[in-house]
């Protein structure tokens, strides 16, 4: 399957009318302009929704020839974006996943009422080297890199478990991929799930990256060797070898010794279980290069096509279709990773997917993704914030913007 020609002008057309709108003036606390997922999110900040869109953004003004004033206006919104959300870093380093106007001080309340609800997604310093890298633009870099440094010792003193060396969300409350079964509705400080630890595979390559921008060769050399530790980690957890698929786990793993006189044979001695449950985000590991050749092999060969459960004529589903949880209902807060395709699922297995030489696969979904959003825009004038697997049809949100523009991403990086 190729790249429609006809559905691939269609999407250029209209991500060159409206792109302009995920700019946002600077108001209120948000002392920068910013930039805004749109349909109904102008009033928020949020972590890794502009660090996702402003990776399509730079697609967006190539492909359609961006005048030089314009490229300036957004590149300015996307460092605005990050210089705004440190403005909001806790004493300890903690960042909050989003701020609304009118409601900036929700996240240092919720540390004093209730403990640290979760932090921000490890994105920041990815959003910070993208800019870099399209734009040369270095200068700034050392006057923040001790705030990315502070935030991310901030996971590592309260969310790395040691046993296994993976990350742990706290809850299950705005993890982005927000109903992920894995963590939405399971006990605190049990989740460990492949999506955040490959966020974090991706922040350490960009850490060491900027750190070596500034010429801070041995914190470059501390954030790759954290980097590789978490490769190995991720191999040996998270890969099931019965099943050859990436799955998050569950840390509850203890003996009980409320009992003096029970259980004082062999007891627990494995740091966590597999949670089998099977979502896009088990190719993520290819995303974050964690995954050995011969895995991404196996969920090539085993997962990407296996239509009874992820696949689907658009892509790929964020649920598989023969879980017990399987919903492709309209939800918001939390939003639904139950099932529908999401643009940015069908994105980040792409780029997996290219990265590890899967040339023909990786156009068959780009294929997919450009009929979904080329004939929801034709027929309905602009793109939804996800779909029916079995339809295509757009569940919420007409006019979302955001990480759907990594589309164009697509167009162009699409082996022809």
């Amino acid at each position: 399957m190729k790249p429609n020609p006809h559905y691939e002008k269609i999407i250029l057309e209209h991500l060159a009318n409206n792109y302009g709108k995920m700019y946002h003036e600077p108001a209120s606390s948000f002392r920068h302009p910013y930039v805004v997922p749109g349909a109904g999110y102008e009033d928020c900040l949020w972590d890794w929704d502009p660090r996702f869109a402003s990776e399509a953004l730079f697609a967006v003004m190539e492909l359609t020839g961006a005048e030089a004033g314009v490229r300036t206006r957004m590149v300015e919104a996307m460092k605005g974006s990050v210089l705004n959300l440190l403005s909001f870093q806790q004493p300890s380093g903690a960042l909050p996943h989003s701020v609304y106007l009118g409601a900036e001080n929700i996240f240092p309340e919720q540390i004093s009422k209730y403990d640290e609800p979760n932090q921000a997604k490890p994105v920041i310093a990815q959003f910070v080297d993208l800019i870099v890298s399209n734009t040369g633009d270095a200068g700034w870099v050392k006057e923040i890199l001790p705030a990315l440094d502070k935030f991310l010792a901030h996971y590592d003193n309260r969310y790395l478990q040691s046993s296994t060396g993976l990350y742990l969300w706290r809850s299950g409350a705005v993890i982005g991929v927000d109903n992920d079964p894995c963590t939405f509705g399971r006990p605190l400080m049990s989740s460990a799930s492949v999506y955040l630890n490959c966020l974090f595979c991706r922040e350490f390559d960009a850490m060491a990256r900027l750190h070596e921008k500034i010429g801070s060769c041995e914190k470059a050399i501390e954030y790759r060797t954290k980097r590789e530790k978490l490769g190995e980690a991720i191999r040996q957890w998270q890969w099931d070898r019965r099943d050859r698929f990436f799955y998050s786990v569950d840390v509850q793993c203890e003996t009980d010794r409320r009992m003096p006189y029970l259980n004082t044979g062999l007891g627990v001695f494995w740091p966590c279980i597999p949670l089998r449950i099977r979502m896009w985000t088990g190719f993520m590991p290819m995303w974050a290069g964690a995954a050995t050749p011969e895995q991404a092999a196996d969920l090539v060969s085993l997962h990407l096509h296996d239509r009874e459960a992820l696949a689907c004529d658009y892509g790929l589903r964020s649920l598989a279709a023969n879980e017990p949880m399987y919903d492709c209902r309209k939800t918001s807060n939390p939003s639904n990773w139950l099932g529908p395709v999401w643009g940015i699922t069908n994105y980040l297995v792409f780029r997996g997917l290219l990265d590890y030489g899967y040339k023909a696969e990786a156009t068959e979904l780009a294929a997919q993704t450009i009929d979904l959003f080329g004939k929801d825009i034709e027929q309905n004038g602009g793109m939804h914030e996800y779909y029916v697997p079995e339809t295509g049809k757009g569940v919420m949100n007409l006019g979302f913007m955001n990480w759907n523009c990594l589309v164009a991403n697509m167009i162009r990086d699409c082996p022809r």
